[in-house]
């Protein structure tokens, strides 16, 4: 049990990781330790509720690194802008064949996509 508790450990971000998982990790043995004692359900509900505290909180501590702000946004900032794409070729489609201005239209939304998404990160990172 304890094996897999270290290897969820390390979902955390590495200066997380580095600054409490050994301070964790002796907090579940002990705790595991002292479940043992009780019983098999008291052990059974130890093990699933640390296993679950990780994981809730692994997202938590994620959701303040820099990479995942960026992540995040970067995937909003596509999925809005594909969803502009999306748009205009159903609006484009009942006129007929693809045309020269659908591309444009699709070639102006990508780039677009790609710029915002390139600029929101480079402004994140530039304020930290």
């Amino acid at each position: 049990m304890r094996t897999v508790y270290c290897w969820l450990l390390r979902l955390y971000p590495a200066p997380f990781y580095e600054r409490f998982a050994r301070e964790m990790a002796a907090d579940f043995d002990d705790g595991y330790v002292a479940a043992r004692r009780v019983d098999s359900w008291a052990r059974i509900g130890f093990i699933v509720h640390s296993y679950a505290d990780v994981l809730t909180s692994v997202l938590a501590e994620w959701s303040h690194a820099e990479i995942f702000v960026i992540w995040k946004t970067a995937t909003l900032t596509a999925l809005s802008l594909w969803t502009i794409v999306f748009v205009v070729a159903a609006l484009e489609w009942p006129k007929g064949p693809v045309t020269a201005a659908f591309v444009l239209q699709l070639f102006g939304a990508l780039t677009t996509c790609a710029a915002l998404t390139i600029g929101m990160a480079l402004e994140r990172m530039r304020r930290h």
